[in-house]
Order: structure tokens, then C-alpha cells, then sequence
């Protein structure tokens, strides 16, 4: 048995669509196995796979999507008393320069990379 894995969608007539690439692997009459994953979410742009949603549709998704009551922890106290006694130990001291001289370093090998991209290119 092969399998094959692709993103697909559901056409206006309702079928499904197989992109010809996987058609042309499988022998006329030859019987097949379907499994159909759906996103459980559903949102109102995913009837149109080519637009990119608006950032304000998305955030009014999010606004009107159940909360998991498992994940919201109610408050335990105030936040400037948790951060005046935090029990975990403060980070080491930080070295400014060093950082940057890294960063730099990064960036610079960045470019170079992105460099010799373009001259194999």
C-alpha cells in the first residue's frame, strides 16, 4: 500500500479535489482508501483557499471562539508581590557589548550567506 498525503478542498458541487499528480499513480479501477482530516475549526475564509484572511477577520474569530476552561488559571495573588518575592534567581549579569559583537557577527555571516546565494545564482 502507498500512501499519498496532499491539501485539498471541497468544490461548489461537492466533491473533492485530487490534485492529477496523484491520479495519475493510481491504475484505472483500482480500489483506494480514504481518510479525510478536517481542521476543527472552522473559518469563514477557508471556503476560499487563495485569499488571505484580513487581520480583522481573524481576531473576530478569535473573539467568538470557545475558551478552553482548562488553560485560565484564576489569579493568585498580586503581580507586583510575585515579582517582589520570586523565588527563581535572577538572570546572570548581561554583557551588552558581547551580545552586540555576536549579533554583528550573525549578521555579518548572514549577508555573506545571502551573497553567495545571489553569485551561485
Amino acid at each position: 500500500m502507498k500512501i499519498y498525503q496532499f491539501s485539498t478542498h471541497k468544490t461548489t458541487d461537492n466533491k473533492l479535489v485530487i490534485p492529477d499528480a496523484y491520479l495519475q499513480k493510481i491504475p484505472v479501477e483500482n480500489r483506494v482508501q480514504v481518510i479525510v482530516l478536517v481542521n476543527e475549526w472552522e473559518f469563514p475564509f477557508q471556503n476560499q483557499p487563495n485569499d488571505v484572511p484580513s487581520l480583522k477577520n481573524v481576531i473576530a474569530q478569535i473573539k467568538v471562539s470557545p475558551q478552553n476552561q482548562a488553560l485560565i488559571q484564576p489569579a493568585s495573588g498580586l503581580l507586583a508581590e510575585h515579582l517582589t518575592n520570586c523565588s527563581e534567581k535572577p538572570m546572570p549579569t548581561f554583557d551588552v557589548k558581547k551580545w552586540n559583537q555576536e549579533w554583528d557577527d550573525l549578521e555579518a555571516k548572514m549577508k555573506a550567506d545571502e551573497q553567495a546565494d545571489i553569485e551561485v545564482e
